[in-house]
């Protein structure tokens, strides 16, 4: 299932449909103005409510405001499903370790969308790179409305932080970073 169809959740639900080793049982969603559409583009139920679907899935893209991504996450966990949801993973550290031990204490597969990981680009440049001494990244773009509810470094630059992160098979020594609000009131 998919929970949460807007911009992003469409590409789930699509990536679901073309995949010959997946069925889309449904998507669940609170707008229900998007429903006939939803149920015409996809061919799927379409619901408000996760109870009415949760027993019938074995996995479950959250693709939701990440506020709600907690709430979301630990129901289907308590109902041992698997879950995927779209970073930023939760608000906190403290919610992250919760769901993470849950979907250990249930041997349940949790994936955070860190799609950067599985860029054709990034897979060629973990062959090439062994030993970075100094990597840069700048990441400049217009201001879009969708995703401002957090800031500019959870939403995107996690993707670069990932990247560095997994490039880097040594001690990070120093992290040098600036950001600014010119149309938010937190980084964008």
């Amino acid at each position: 299932a998919v929970v949460g169809c807007g911009y992003l959740g469409k590409f789930h639900a699509n990536k679901y449909m073309k995949n010959k080793n997946a069925h889309l049982v449904g998507i669940v969603d609170i707008n229900t103005k998007k429903f006939n559409e939803l149920k015409n583009e996809f061919k799927v139920p379409v619901l408000k409510d996760i109870s009415k679907i949760i027993d019938e899935i074995d996995a479950v893209s959250i693709v939701t405001p990440t506020k709600d991504h907690f709430s979301i996450a630990k129901e289907f966990l308590k109902h041992k499903k698997h879950v995927f949801i779209e970073k930023p993973y939760t608000d906190n550290v403290e919610q992250a370790k919760y769901l993470n031990n849950q979907a250990k204490k249930h041997n349940l597969i949790i994936q955070v969308g860190h799609l950067e990981r599985f860029n054709k680009a990034f897979i060629e440049l973990q062959k090439l790179i062994k030993k970075p001494l100094f990597i840069e990244s700048n990441r400049l773009s217009p201001f879009k409305v969708r995703g401002s509810e957090i800031d500019v470094i959870m939403d995107l630059m996690i993707h670069d932080i990932d990247a560095a992160i997994s490039l880097n098979k040594s001690k990070i020594t120093k992290i040098n970073a600036s950001g600014i609000k010119v149309v938010t009131k937190s980084i964008d």
